[in-house]
């Protein structure tokens, strides 16, 4: 049924392209300013002012569609092979950032947690087949706090939750 309506509708345009066209164009004419309006709000403005919103509707989305997540990953290489130099520079920073808030104190044993809950977040991944992140309880980069990289403010959770919560601190005094 789907097919055959955008076979006709394909017919149609082809039959109708000047037609249709112009009057696109004079509808654009008239209502320009309404539509840019329209637009401002529903476009890059909107997903700025509804950021955490917008990601979590993003990873639901992909999750349950494994051929969007796919098309999502084949883009994200691209991006990355096209801009290798900033994220390279981007993931020294995290580096430094991280190494910057490991403490003198810690010894081998303390790296080797570490290290577990990197791998336990990996294990999760593998297992339940939906990506696991590393969470800093406390961020290490906040304009109120700034966390440490300790196995005591680390913490494996979904992606999603991570996504969501972004660089935010709360206090829960519950």
């Amino acid at each position: 049924m789907a097919t055959a309506r955008k076979k006709y509708d394909k017919a149609y345009y082809e039959r109708n392209k000047e037609s249709i066209i112009a009057a696109v164009r004079k509808h654009y004419k008239k209502n320009r300013e309404a539509i840019l309006a329209q637009k401002k709000i529903h476009g890059k403005e909107y997903r700025k002012l509804n950021r955490e919103k917008e990601s979590a509707r993003m990873l639901k989305y992909l999750h349950s569609n494994p051929e969007a997540r796919e098309r999502k990953r084949l883009r994200d290489i691209e991006y990355y092979r096209k801009n290798k130099e900033k994220n390279v520079a981007n993931c020294a920073k995290r580096r430094f950032r991280k190494k910057q808030q490991l403490p003198v104190w810690v010894d081998k044993e303390h790296l080797w947690i570490i290290k577990q809950i990197y791998e336990l977040a990996q294990l999760r991944t593998k297992y339940f087949k939906f990506e696991w992140h590393v969470d800093h309880i406390v961020p290490l980069i906040n304009t109120k706090v700034s966390g440490l990289h300790v196995y005591q403010n680390l913490r494996v959770i979904p992606a999603i939750e991570n996504l969501k919560k972004r660089n935010k601190f709360e206090v829960n005094y519950g």
